[in-house]
């Protein structure tokens, strides 16, 4: 079977620091609020949540968050 219409997956990464400490919670929760901000407009463009990993080191939080889009792709040639 052949198709005219093929499907592209994109991915994109989006890295957080967010600053580990008692003087630093403020700056925490600015960074946090921003996280949030992009990734809203990641969601504003087609992105979804693919996976998200937080690795916490004596600095600060790392949180990895992937994101993924399907676009169909007209024209293109696709055979099962």
């Amino acid at each position: 079977m052949t198709r005219d219409v093929a499907t592209r997956i994109e991915f994109v990464s989006v890295v957080t620091f967010i600053p580990n400490g008692d003087e630093s919670r403020a700056a925490g929760s600015q960074v946090a609020a921003g996280r949030e901000e992009v990734l809203n407009s990641y969601g504003r463009m087609g992105y979804r949540p693919w996976h998200s990993v937080s690795v916490v080191r004596a600095e600060d939080v790392q949180i990895i968050d992937t994101l993924q889009r399907e676009t169909e792709v007209p024209g293109a040639r696709y055979v099962d």
